[in-house]
């Protein structure tokens, strides 16, 4: 039986993004709530694959799965199989997934692009993960450094003059998790006390400074500038973190 297509939702055709009448016509044809869950991060990073893991389908039936080294999904797709999901009340809705182009494409789009895909899917999206390789670290902070670009592409209201702070356009964003693929270090603070992924992940959150007090270097500042982003935009966050496959957690 089969068990629905990938969609272009909003493609970047022509300098401009633009809605796919298709992908309009499906979401027209849902009948009452649904979500959509959005999944986005650097590109090579395995978030067609995931997505399709969370579908139940093989990489040549989902999403597309490439292995070059040019970012495979362009623009926003929608798969039109739902997962089913249930609410606190016990109401059961679909659950649209939605595939984002992969960020920081060498062989592509620019940040300006990045940034607006990264806009979309989080106005588009009631869930929202970020996907990445590794840790948590100053290299893969930096690369979210976009989020601090966000102002300047969303605004709360018509209003020039509105309040567009990262805290004023948080209430709108959707609830955030950044998930840690491949991570294979041990979960434990400094003194060797197990945290949780959400204690790993607001650490990696705190701002930086040298250990000698110094004047932070412009680099340092920009990174703790992403690092505010990242809180005051999402309010509501967490994080997980998976092993390597053929990794024994235990």
């Amino acid at each position: 039986m089969a068990r629905g297509k990938a969609l272009p939702f909003i493609a970047f055709e022509n300098n401009k993004f633009e809605v796919q009448d298709e992908a309009m016509d499906y979401l027209r044809s849902l009948k009452g709530k649904f979500s959509i869950l959005c999944i986005a991060g650097p590109y090579r990073s395995g978030k067609s694959f995931l997505e399709n893991r969370l579908l139940g389908i093989g990489k040549n039936k989902g999403f597309g799965v490439g292995s070059t080294v040019n970012a495979m999904t362009k623009g926003l797709w929608i798969f039109t199989d739902p997962i089913p999901a249930t609410d606190a009340a016990g109401n059961t809705f679909p659950v649209i997934v939605m595939d984002t182009e992969g960020l920081g494409d060498a062989f592509g789009a620019n940040e300006t692009h990045d940034t607006r895909i990264f806009a979309l899917g989080l106005l588009i999206s009631s869930f929202f993960i970020y996907n990445s390789v590794g840790t948590i670290d100053e290299q893969s902070i930096s690369t979210l450094k976009l989020v601090t670009e966000l102002s300047k592409n969303i605004r709360v209201h018509a209003d020039e003059n509105s309040d567009n702070s990262p805290d004023a356009l948080g209430k709108f964003f959707p609830s955030f998790m950044w998930l840690v693929r491949d991570f294979n270090l041990d979960l434990v603070d400094e003194a060797g006390i197990p945290m949780t992924a959400d204690q790993y992940f607001e650490n990696a959150l705190m701002e930086r400074s040298n250990p000698d007090g110094s004047e932070p270097s412009d680099a340092l500042k920009e990174k703790n500038r992403t690092r505010h982003s990242l809180r005051s935009y999402f309010p509501n966050r967490s994080c997980a973190v998976l092993p390597p496959p053929c990794t024994d957690p235990t």
